[in-house]
């Protein structure tokens, strides 16, 4: 009996050595692998630079092109254009993520939220007080990734016109509900593990077509345009299988000036796909969400859906009628988080009821205005690829019957 405990002694610490052993170079595959599609990263970034002129009327036809060119590379498994210089691309290594290139900006209001308005339009909410539409839990999350790309502090006077965030954490503070409100600031992929005990979040980073960005850098060391000389951080809890399961993907926004062809890396982060939300561990408390980021109304709303199976009760986004999203600016996200916090707040006779759209939305006019009213090739061609014919809005899409 002795003998048959010692064996299977051995034979257990064996496992956990194997284990261990395996752990070690799935490890140090998942992150050569990682370096690597940076590279096609780096390459594709390459092109889009050398194919660049102040000269194009049409981006969607250069899109269309680089799109070409991408799917021709031997280490390419797969590439889906998926907006306006916004490309999925799948390596044969397995790994997936997007490369956004987005217009040089300097102007706070048009900055976007994702890939590539000042308007006096107000967001008219309908009234609730039924019992089971009051929020209780009045603690508050002000998630913010990129901060420096979308408030004041944080963006130490680069852009001008930059909204200060304490402006709308005011209209908490001086309610006549007492709020508890935790503000966190680029603190990566974990802030999404704690999640749970709010009653309304306000997130606020860069979006794709197929998730956000959690903010989190990949690499330890500072990014140089063009550079394969790069170091991964530590992987995220599980971040091997989940890169692998596309739960995770790495996403690389550029910033490119036409006219100088100048093209600048601003970061290369983990995308936090559906896939990731529906495994997410967390469980809301009846919670309002807005999606304070490009494409997050994607498919009418498809992470309200997601997130609905977790105890999420209401979900705010951006997008069309259609079920498309579109790139949307801070300015039409700075008046969302202010028309929609002020009406909870005020606009009923409890001060907290939750409370849904009415017919008149607020939309984002600035961007209609600079990106297709000035220019009419884009506005044709997104009208004949996407159907938009018009500014993208604010929309109620979970549980909007409030």
């Amino acid at each position: 009996m002795n003998f048959q405990k010692l064996i299977f002694a051995i034979i257990f610490l064996l496992t956990i050595t194997t284990c261990k052993k395996e752990e070690g170079i799935s490890t140090g595959e998942i992150k050569a692998d990682i370096k690597t599609f940076y590279s096609l990263q780096n390459r594709i970034a390459k092109e889009f630079q050398a194919t660049l002129s102040d000269t194009i009327t049409d981006e969607y036809a250069h899109s269309e092109r680089l799109l070409a060119w991408i799917k021709q590379q031997p280490d390419v498994q797969d590439a889906v254009m998926q907006f306006i210089y916004v490309f999925d691309v799948k390596h044969t290594n397995g790994l997936s993520g997007n490369i956004i290139f987005t217009p040089k900006e300097t102007d706070g209001k048009l900055v976007t939220r994702g890939g590539f308005g000042n308007s006096d339009g107000k967001l008219s909410l309908l009234k609730s007080t039924d019992d089971d539409k009051i929020i209780e839990n009045k603690n508050v999350l002000v998630l913010v990734q990129f901060g420096i790309e979308f408030y004041e502090p944080f963006s130490n006077g680069f852009y001008k016109n930059q909204k200060h965030i304490q402006t709308f954490l005011d209209l908490f503070e001086y309610s006549d509900i007492d709020f508890k409100v935790t503000v966190k600031v680029d603190e990566g992929i974990s802030v999404f593990d704690d999640l749970s005990d709010y009653g309304i979040i306000i997130l606020n980073t860069h979006g794709t077509t197929t998730g956000l960005v959690s903010g989190s850098n990949i690499f330890d060391n500072k990014l140089i345009t063009f550079s394969d000389d790069v170091e991964v951080a530590e992987l995220p809890k599980n971040g091997a299988s989940q890169l692998r399961n596309e739960e995770l993907k790495i996403t690389s926004n550029f910033e490119y000036d036409s006219e100088t062809k100048e093209l600048t890396i601003e970061y290369v982060s983990y995308e936090l796909t559906f896939d990731y939300f529906k495994k997410l561990p967390v469980q809301f408390d009846n919670t309002i969400l807005l999606g304070n980021y490009c494409f997050s109304g994607i498919q009418n709303g498809i992470m309200g859906d997601i997130l609905a199976e977790k105890g999420l009760k209401s979900f705010y986004g951006y997008g069309y009628e259609n079920g498309w999203s579109a790139p949307v600016t801070n300015d039409l996200c700075w008046r969302s988080e202010d028309s929609i916090i002020v009406n909870l707040i005020a606009g009923d006779t409890t001060g907290i009821a939750h409370l849904a759209n009415n017919t008149t939305k607020l939309q984002d006019d600035l961007k209609w205005k600079e990106d297709f009213l000035n220019n009419p090739v884009r506005r044709k061609r997104y009208a004949e690829q996407y159907f938009i014919f018009g500014p993208q809005t604010l929309n109620h899409y979970l549980d909007k019957g409030y």
